[in-house]
């Protein structure tokens, strides 16, 4: 039996594929920790998908495709609001919106809620965003 239950972690991170592995980071005791990426429930990704529905596309990608401009505006607009929406002009661009949303979504970190016609929706929880909403739960 295991004297800790973090033993062994990392041989648990070397069967993860990389995709699945969103930061790893050492604890205090030297340990590993891993922090969940694209392992969204259903149910939060309707729920982000309706929390979608009324925002406009912040971003369009057209022919030139994802550039770094695009990633780098799209992570700044991920930091401040946590959930986008990117349109894809269907006729210009180099590849389908599927595509563009998962090279995206891996450039970012973030979590791709949903791609519908040309429009992606992604999120990434902030915990800046949140710090307000602790505080005030702790009074």
């Amino acid at each position: 039996m295991r004297k800790h239950l973090t033993e062994g972690v990392n041989e648990f991170f070397a069967r993860l594929p990389p995709s699945a592995i969103a930061d790893t980071s050492l604890s205090e005791g030297g340990k590993r920790i891993l922090v969940r990426r694209n392992n969204m429930t259903s149910k939060e990704r309707a729920y982000w998908r309706s929390q979608a529905n009324g925002i406009p596309a912040l971003f369009q990608v057209g022919k030139g495709g994802i550039s770094d401009a695009l990633i780098k505006q799209t992570d700044d607009a991920l930091k401040a609001r946590e959930l986008i929406k990117i349109k894809v002009l269907l006729e210009t661009s180099p590849e389908k919106p599927k595509v563009i949303a998962q090279q995206l979504a891996e450039a970012t970190n973030s979590d791709c809620v949903g791609v519908i016609g040309g429009s992606m929706i992604f999120y990434r929880y902030n915990p800046e965003l949140h710090k307000d909403e602790k505080k005030k739960a702790k009074r």
